[in-house]
């Protein structure tokens, strides 16, 4: 056990490390292509945040959360955790900010908590 615990603490590090240094081996610019890939991916985490941020505040996730009350009764979903799901599907970071609430209100050793 002790040697997975060792494994998880150091994986990322080792992962940033090689990557790092297969760049700087083969020649390559690592902070220019880090800078190109952020470029790239910023605009859409902003914008998919922003998206779901509006949803949230306009009342469409609760207005969807209870037209879909039924099906998700057929499935044995509690109604809080709809959103989370519909969520989930487009952005996994705004479904922890779902999460984190769900948490406050609820609190995490609570059933809905376990289940989120």
């Amino acid at each position: 056990m002790d040697i997975l615990i060792f494994l998880s603490e150091f994986m990322v590090p080792l992962t940033v490390f090689y990557i790092v240094g297969f760049g700087i081996l083969s020649g390559r610019p690592v902070f220019d292509d880090f800078l190109k890939t952020v470029a790239g991916i910023l605009p859409t985490l902003i914008g998919l945040m922003a998206a779901v941020g509006i949803l949230r505040e306009s009342g469409f996730l609760e207005a969807a959360a209870k037209a879909l009350r039924t099906p998700a009764g057929w499935l044995h979903i509690p109604v809080p955790l709809v959103p989370v799901v519909l969520v989930r599907l487009v952005s996994s970071s705004a479904a922890t900010g779902l999460i984190l609430d769900i948490f406050k209100e609820y609190g995490p050793d609570s059933l809905i908590g376990n289940m989120v």
